[in-house]
């Protein structure tokens, strides 16, 4: 199962499939997998019918980085009055999830994220 969160509105989520999430024109979303060994964190931003998704932000080395994802949106915020906002919801993404442990384990594996 695969949680979903919008950092744009953090009430907008699907955390279980009683929940149902809705995209939305200029949002962005984290979505991972809830078994916390492979939770890789995913971040995308949907705007105008195009997605943009930056891969295993949690994963150093693995995919893209926290810093891109910033430098990204702060282009593309550009003038938007809740910029700052919005990339302090992404800043703290992991926030945004639920996790639940597998024999113990407390971290995502990144040794296994492709």
């Amino acid at each position: 199962m695969c949680e979903r969160y919008d950092l744009t509105d953090p009430d907008n989520k699907q955390t279980s499939l009683l929940e149902r999430i809705e995209f939305k024109n200029g949002h962005l979303y984290h979505f991972a997998d809830i078994d916390l060994p492979f939770s890789y964190s995913n971040i995308a931003f949907l705007v105008d019918g195009q997605v943009r998704i930056f891969r295993t932000v949690n994963c150093a080395g693995k995919g893209d980085n926290l810093n891109e994802v910033i430098s990204y949106l702060n282009g593309k915020l550009r003038g938007t009055k809740n910029k700052d906002e919005i990339i302090q919801l992404v800043s703290n993404y992991r926030k945004f999830g639920v996790y639940v442990s597998l024999d113990g384990l407390s971290a995502p594996r990144c040794d296994l994220a492709n």
